[in-house]
């Protein structure tokens, strides 16, 4: 069963579930786990939540989900009070759970934890209602602590920052862990935060971290990424490797700054990405990437329409493609823009489609924007 104790949250399901509450924005998470056949640890989990977070001060409850009630302001409702009665008495009565610790030592402990959490309930749902306050949450760890800083604001939060960054012995450790790992420069450089970037620097950290797997984040990637553009400009004139994978980020951000600072230190705009069999260039980056003011940019930058990637595919074939996968939300603005700069609407591609060929059924609309700027199907169009 995973459990080490009797109380709503002494098992392992219960505490995995209180990684779910941690993430949720309301109490759907805690209906969820009052479904019809509920009869789970979770369930007595979310009960006795409710029970707690319907007390003035707080009742007990596990750091994690006190800090949850507190921060969003919950209480529940009657409604979800009497619910979690009815759920807990069926849990302690007649259910799977019940089953399960009737075949332990635990027992009679069990039992007695499900009748202290259902006289809880039922005197929460006597009290009468009470408003919270949300609080703002203090971070503690220095990676939420850093996302919470902008660049450009001075506060008592970023005052704390400074000083848990000067009381780091190891400035190469990665903060966020063994899967992604990023360390503290590379989380400053993420956020845009130059002063305090600068001041690890001056302490020792690596600009280009020694060891660089599949998972490590550099600062200049993650600079990139974020669009921080200022911080990029420091990067590389501090040593920062620019490697073409960067530049491809850079344009997936949407920021022209960062572009135009990477062009300042050498990028080529008519580069490819040749990293696979099937190049593309910088303009069939934003066009994926569904960000028409870049590819203004790239154009106004001196970049022709037509440039083709490897399969002679131009931007706006790709972006006519793109129509079929629902996750591109913005092709059409980005169809609009290629065709307003001038963009050719019959341009084949090796196996003979134009953009009017490549275009969604499902998008009628698209197509014809693209037969208003004279574009016909490849089969009507002499080779």
């Amino acid at each position: 069963m995973g459990t080490w104790n009797t109380k709503p949250f002494g098992n392992d399901k219960a505490s995995d579930w209180l990684w779910k509450l941690e993430e949720a924005k309301d109490d759907s998470v805690l209906k969820a786990a009052f479904e019809a056949d509920a009869d789970a640890d979770e369930t007595v989990a979310a009960a006795a939540v409710i029970e707690a977070a319907r007390r003035e001060p707080i009742g007990k409850l596990p750091p994690k989900a006190k800090a949850w009630v507190s921060e969003g302001g919950f209480v529940p409702s009657d409604e979800l009070v009497k619910q979690a009665i009815v759920v807990v008495e069926k849990i302690k009565t007649k259910s799977e759970l019940r089953e399960l610790w009737e075949e332990s030592n635990s027992f009679k402990s069990w039992l007695k934890q499900m009748d202290s959490l259902l006289t809880g309930l039922r005197e929460a749902q006597s009290l009468p209602p009470l408003t919270r306050i949300p609080k703002s949450p203090t971070p503690r760890r220095l990676d939420k602590i850093i996302e919470k800083i902008k660049p450009d604001e001075e506060s008592p939060l970023r005052n704390k920052l400074r000083e848990k960054l000067e009381e780091l012995t190891d400035l190469e450790a990665s903060i966020t862990g063994k899967v992604v790992s990023k360390t503290p420069l590379t989380l400053l450089a993420q956020q845009g935060l130059l002063p305090e970037a600068k001041r690890l620097v001056e302490r020792g950290a690596k600009i280009n971290p020694i060891h660089q797997g599949l998972t490590s984040q550099t600062p200049l990637k993650m600079a990139c990424v974020h669009g921080r553009a200022e911080m990029v400009d420091w990067l590389l004139e501090q040593g920062a490797e620019m490697q073409p994978a960067n530049v491809y980020l850079a344009i997936q951000s949407g920021s022209i700054a960062t572009i135009q600072v990477l062009v300042k230190h050498g990028l080529q705009l008519d580069q490819f990405d040749q990293k696979w069999t099937h190049y593309e260039t910088l303009l069939h980056k934003a066009v994926a990437a569904n960000h028409p003011h870049v590819i203004e940019f790239l154009f106004k930058s001196g970049m022709s329409l037509e440039v083709q990637d490897s399969l002679e595919g131009t931007a706006l074939k790709k972006a006519a493609n793109q129509t079929n996968e629902s996750i591109n939300n913005d092709t059409k603005k980005v169809i609009e823009m290629l065709l307003s700069l001038g963009a050719n609407p019959n341009a084949k591609s090796k196996h003979g489609f134009t953009a009017l060929d490549l275009v969604s059924k499902s998008r009628p609309d698209i197509s014809e924007l693209i037969k208003k700027h004279g574009g016909r199907l490849g089969e009507e169009i002499p080779d």
